[in-house]
This record gives C-alpha cells, structure tokens and sequence, in this order.
C-alpha cells in the first residue's frame, strides 16, 4: 500500500513562480547595477578605456553566467521549499539576500558617485 501524501494548494505554487519571477527581474537589476559600480570603479584607476571597455564586457558575461545558475537554483530551492512545506522561511531568506544586494551596489554607485 502506498502512502498518500496531500499536495501544496495550487496558490502556493503560484505565489512561489510570481515571486521568483520578481527575483529574477531584480537578478537582472542587480547585474546593471553591479556593471555600473565596476564602470564607475574603472574610472578611480588609470586604466584607459580600452581596458575598461573590455573589463566591462568579461564582467557582463561572467554576471551573467552566475545569474543564470543562480536563477535555476534559485527555482529549485523555492520549488522544494512548497514540496517541504518551508516556502516561507525560504522566501523571507531568499528576499532578504536579493533585497541586501540590492541596498549594497545601489550604495556603493551613490557613493562612486558622489
């Protein structure tokens, strides 16, 4: 005999996808706003612009590798989370990091730019 275990409500589920949809937007701000504090951060140096151009163009394609596997993971995490029935938890710690990041760069380019 199998056991029968009862499934999260379908809204949980649609909570968890609306929110790692947000954090996968703010994923890509973050990104903008990481390119902004390096560029700003180039400009401090003597480095040309031939060197920050390029400094640049490897930070964007090594963000972006990094956001991607953290997007999946992410997706998985907050998945097994509604599985566990621990989404919650999950999810305020999940936000608190996005949301932490987020509060850092945009700090760190108000104060590049001062």
């Amino acid at each position: 005999m199998t056991k029968h275990t009862q499934s999260a409500p379908l809204w949980l589920w649609a909570v968890c996808y609306a929110l790692w949809t947000v954090l996968f937007a703010a994923g890509f701000f973050l990104i903008a706003q990481m390119r902004l504090v390096l560029t700003a951060l180039g400009g401090l140096t003597s480095a040309n612009y031939w060197m920050i151009s390029a400094a640049d163009r490897y930070a964007i394609l090594l963000l972006g590798t990094i956001w991607l596997i953290l997007a999946l993971a992410l997706e998985a995490y907050l998945r097994g989370g509604v599985n566990r029935g621990v989404f919650w938890p999950r999810a305020g710690r999940v936000t608190a990091w996005t949301v932490g990041c987020l509060a850092a760069t945009t700090a760190a380019q108000w104060l590049l730019n001062w």
